[in-house]
Parts: structure tokens; sequence; C-alpha cells
């Protein structure tokens, strides 16, 4: 179990790896948490009121095994924008869990859920829902796949190392397992890449695919 406030911290990054033995997480275990992403593990059924308040994150990876959400779980989540799903059945909520407008969120669901999640309350409320097949590094940015359609989203450029100055040559199409993707949305924050902000490494030039069709909000502020 997590108790309260056991993961306030700063990390890269939070995975529970395959086999954990995490069943429960107590209000505020992820309080104040600074970290670009949080995988939890197969096997949680709950997530209680406040669980992720105030946290600094920016998309988390939801397990099959969830069935609850109690209360505002991601309350004052202000920059996390991509939720992504296990479960081809949506949580029934009486009530939003999430923070602010899910209007400018991204709600990755298993392949041939997407109608379902569309019209379930609260869920329908996302700005995008995609059917998303496998998550991928290359070249150190991170993309999700859309089955459906063919592309690709760029969710972050974190593996990323600089020196000097910064070019972003983003390209337009990657291979993955032998299929072709286009590259068609980037996520918001996807590109705000820490060490900008930290050692003060400028961006010189971005250089954007005429594939991509939607750049989300924030995503290259730090």
């Amino acid at each position: 179990s997590i108790a309260s406030g056991g993961l306030g911290a700063t990390f890269e990054s939070v995975v529970f790896e395959n086999g954990s033995q995490l069943e429960s997480v107590a209000g505020w275990g992820f309080s104040g948490i600074n970290t670009e992403e949080v995988s939890l593990p197969e096997g949680l059924s709950y997530l209680p009121n406040h669980t992720f308040e105030g946290a600094h994150i920016t998309r988390i990876y939801l397990p099959s095994t969830l069935q609850n959400l109690y209360g505002e779980v991601f309350s004052n989540c202000w920059s996390l924008r991509s939720f992504i799903l296990n479960s081809s059945e949506p949580i029934v909520l009486d009530s939003s869990p999430f923070y602010g407008n899910l209007s400018s969120c991204s709600l990755y669901v298993p392949k041939g859920s997407a109608e379902k999640y569309s019209q379930a309350d609260v869920w329908k409320d996302f700005g995008r829902i995609v059917e998303w097949g496998d998550t991928v590094t290359i070249d150190g940015i991170k993309y999700i796949t859309d089955v459906t359609n063919g592309t690709a989203d760029i969710l972050s450029a974190y593996d990323l190392r600089f020196s000097g100055s910064v070019k972003f040559d983003l390209p337009s199409t990657i291979f993955f397992e032998n299929k072709e993707y286009r590259v068609t949305y980037l996520s918001p924050f996807s590109l705000a890449h820490p060490d900008f902000r930290e050692m003060q490494i400028p961006v010189r030039e971005v250089t954007i695919p005429n594939t991509v069709e939607s750049i989300g909000d924030c995503a290259f502020t730090t």
C-alpha cells in the first residue's frame, strides 16, 4: 500500500513493475508528486478521494483492474492532459474525478472501445478519445499509436539530451513493427523539456511536418 503523501516527491517517472503487489493507495498518496508520468499496476482496483491532489504530472496509465474512482481523485492536477486506459469498459462515474475542462485532454482507450467511452457520462467530455495500440520511444521521442487511423501522437521528448541551443526537426512518420504511422498530434507539454528551464537551453528552431493536424496546449511550455 501507499500511505498518504508516500510518493509526494520529484521523479522522472513512476512505473510499477509487472507483478507489483500494490493493492491500495491512501487518499493523498501521490499528493504533490512532480513527475512526467505515472503508470499504475494491474491489480489496483480503486483510487480514493484526493489520491493525486495537486500532483504535477502530464499523463497517467490506469490498469484494466481499476473499478472505482472516488471523489476528486485528480483535484488540482492542472498539467494532467493524457489518460491512458487499459480497460475496454468505462468505469461508471456519478461525478467527475478530474480537474478542469476535459476538452483539452486526451483519453486513450483499447481498440474497439472508443464508442463506449464516447457515450459514457464524464468520459464523453474528453476532447479526444483515441484507440491506442502501443507506446514507443524513437530517437528520444515517445509516441503513442492510434490503431484505428494509422497515426501517432507525440507524448514526450523527456529522453532527449541536449547541449547548446536546440533544433527540433520532428518526423512526419514513424515505423513500428513494420507499420508506418503518420505523426499528427503534439500532446500538451510534450516538448516542454525540463532542461530548457533548468539548464537555460534555448530552443533555436522547430520544424513541424505537414502531417501535424493539431498542437496541444503548452506543448513547448517549460
